[in-house]
């Protein structure tokens, strides 16, 4: 009688566990919170185990926006909503936990209407060209005013010259024309020769795209923006040969990357695999200065084997890259007002959030960077749980000459040595609120900016945080300086961090000076960024 119940009991916790659950809500539009019909709801169970068990699930929400998923098995899903003519937010939304048994509900979306944009190509006789991928880059700046482009929709030009890109999200965009989006120094060619080839080049809307203070289109939710004529002319294009020189055997995976020295961070990803020689192929390159980059993987590990600068002229350019032609680096560390050595932090060397090469500090403070590519680079500091945040590099001084606002330069088989960089923690720290009339403003973006241009290139001078429930915000470890300071709604462009943002809103901004030791507190009014 005991073993029956037993097992009676056991019976009643499996059907328990087992009891599939609801999960619920509604799907509006973001700038009315209007319902929205026909919004495709999936669900996706993060369970790579019984992905091929369970499936996908899906329903289509009515008129009142709503939508209902019965008979859900319990786990981990990421859940998103879809629409034709809208577009979600880029915020990634946390996964879905569904206990068993349980109504997930009051699960909302809120889409955005989707922004297009609509032209036409003409050459230089101002005749349609057909067939020409027409990219809209998506523009975000990154801290140190660094521009960076990602690719997103395109549409390929009819034979009339006409593209329309559609499904876009609200933001900051620049067109380029030309080939495949994973390689994107390449193009349509017209017509090809053993020596090079002709072809439309990589072009670029509006034409300023690529200077410092090149002006975006700014397009907002549901835009319609028409009219553009982008204009394109035959180019030459060329190809780099060459061979990476040394043992390869060893390696499982072989790659080149050719990448073109353009003024912005350029997220299209790509590269050209080289044969267990080492010769390789970079086909199809507008004239311009590349910096060739031979890698190689074993055991899941990236190694650096070498690098090599080509300028592409009037002809197909040829190179060897012996493995080691790297560029190299070192020093020490020093902190103010103490011998000690700072302890659990890192010398960076960056060109961009995406370009960042790290080393650690020796017993005497010493750093050495063996590894890295040519070109212009900054230092920085990394620490964990924020050790970095805590110190700022007050001098950086390199075989004489003052880098503490500059770049330095590091080129191939040019040590740069004797790098002395003295650190300090002697900051300051700015707080207080802001304010709509009476009215406090939460969620808002505060972003202190130091007044100089130069400094504004170095990702540590500009700092931002977000105001809490009450409207006050509070920024720590701020370096002494002259700043202006703004309140603005967040965006997802970083617009902020762009070098001209504090020239063109200066009338907007609140002058503080950032001494050391010192909290300074003030009182701002949110603006309209422009």
């Amino acid at each position: 009688m005991r073993l029956s119940i037993l097992c009676v009991l056991g019976s009643l916790a499996l059907v328990a566990q087992e009891k599939p659950a609801r999960v619920s809500g509604h799907v509006r539009r973001a700038d009315t919170g209007e319902p929205l019909a026909k919004a495709i709801v999936t669900l996706h169970l993060r369970d790579a185990g019984r992905m091929d068990q369970e499936g996908d699930r899906v329903f289509s929400t009515g008129a009142d926006g709503a939508f209902v998923l019965t008979d859900v098995v319990p786990g981990v899903y990421k859940i998103e909503a879809e629409r034709n003519g809208f577009v979600s937010s880029s915020e990634e939304r946390d996964p879905l936990t569904v206990h068993a048994g349980e109504d997930a509900s009051n699960i909302e979306f809120k889409l955005a209407p989707a922004a297009v944009i609509s032209g036409v190509v003409l050459d230089q006789d101002e005749e349609p060209v057909q067939g020409l991928h027409v990219t809209a880059a998506r523009l975000r700046y990154l801290r140190g005013g660094k521009p960076r482009l990602s690719g997103g929709q395109w549409a390929t030009t009819d034979d009339q010259g006409r593209f329309r890109i559609y499904g876009m999200g609200e933001g900051l965009y620049f067109l380029r024309t030309g080939g495949e989006l994973e390689r994107p120094m390449t193009s349509v060619p017209l017509k090809r020769g053993p020596e090079k080839s002709l072809e439309y080049g990589d072009t670029w809307y509006p034409e300023n795209a690529l200077s410092e203070d090149g002006e975006p289109l700014r397009v907002g939710a549901g835009a319609d923006v028409r009219g553009i004529r982008i204009s394109v002319k035959p180019e030459p294009a060329f190809n780099i040969t060459g061979r990476v020189e040394g043992d390869l055997k060893s390696y499982d995976m072989l790659l080149i990357e050719c990448t073109k020295s353009i003024p912005s961070v350029l997220m299209f990803g790509g590269g050209h695999g080289f044969q267990p020689d080492g010769s390789f192929t970079c086909a199809d390159l507008q004239a311009g200065e590349y910096v060739l980059t031979a890698e190689a993987t074993s055991d899941g590990r990236t190694h650096y084997l070498g690098y090599a600068k080509v300028r592409i002229v009037d002809r197909n350019v040829r190179v060897n890259i012996p493995v080691g032609q790297v560029a190299e680096v070192s020093g020490t560390v020093t902190e103010e007002g103490t011998d000690a050595v700072p302890k659990g932090l890192q010398v960076l060397l960056y060109q961009s959030e995406i370009m960042i090469f790290p080393s650690d500090l020796d017993k005497s403070g010493g750093f050495d960077f063996r590894d890295i590519p040519p070109g212009e680079y900054r230092f920085g500091l990394f620490g964990s749980h924020g050790e970095g945040e805590r110190f700022y590099l007050k001098q950086i001084r390199c075989s004489g000459a003052d880098y503490t606002t500059q770049a330095v330069k590091l080129d191939i088989g040019v040590p740069v040595s004797d790098c002395r960089i003295q650190i300090s923690k002697e900051m300051g720290v700015v707080r207080g609120e802001v304010m709509d009339g009476e009215k406090p403003r939460p969620g808002m973006a505060v972003v202190l900016i130091p007044e100089s241009r130069e400094l504004r290139r170095i990702r540590r001078y500009t700092l931002r945080v977000k105001t809490d429930a009450g409207g006050k915000f509070e920024i720590p470890n701020a370096i002494p300086g002259r700043y202006l300071l703004f309140a603005l709604p967040p965006n997802e462009d970083g617009r902020e961090f762009a070098l001209s943002f504090a020239d063109r809103n200066q009338g907007d901004a609140q002058s503080v000076e950032v001494k050391a030791g010192e909290t300074q507190a003030v009182s701002l009014k949110s603006l309209v960024a422009r």
